[in-house]
């Protein structure tokens, strides 16, 4: 599908995609520029209410973090720790554990 730029860098989507994005007037859209392919990714950004004190868990950083977090406990990278003293000493094993050769 093509769309064309206007002369005040304007782009229409064509409806087909605007029906299939559930796309309306007013909504918002993010872009990012695509370096590897030289290109541009346009991306429905939804607008959920939410609570002030808990915008920064839906920052993009913050959700990649999790994103990653995930993908640690999957593949099993991660030290489960304890809610007492043998915390401690997991974490040292571990510790000394990284440290040989």
């Amino acid at each position: 599908m093509l769309a064309k730029l206007t002369r005040h860098g304007q782009i229409t989507l064509p409806k087909a995609v605007r029906d299939r994005l559930q796309l309306r007037e007013g909504d918002s859209v993010e872009v990012e520029i695509v370096e590897g392919a030289r290109g541009i990714l346009l991306r429905p950004k939804r607008h959920l209410p939410v609570d002030p004190d808990q915008a920064w868990f839906w920052q993009d950083a913050w959700q990649l973090a999790e994103q990653e977090a995930d993908q640690d406990i999957a593949a099993e990278r991660v030290i489960r720790g304890h809610a007492d003293e043998r915390a401690s000493e997991t974490l040292k094993r571990a510790a000394a554990a990284w440290a040989e050769p």
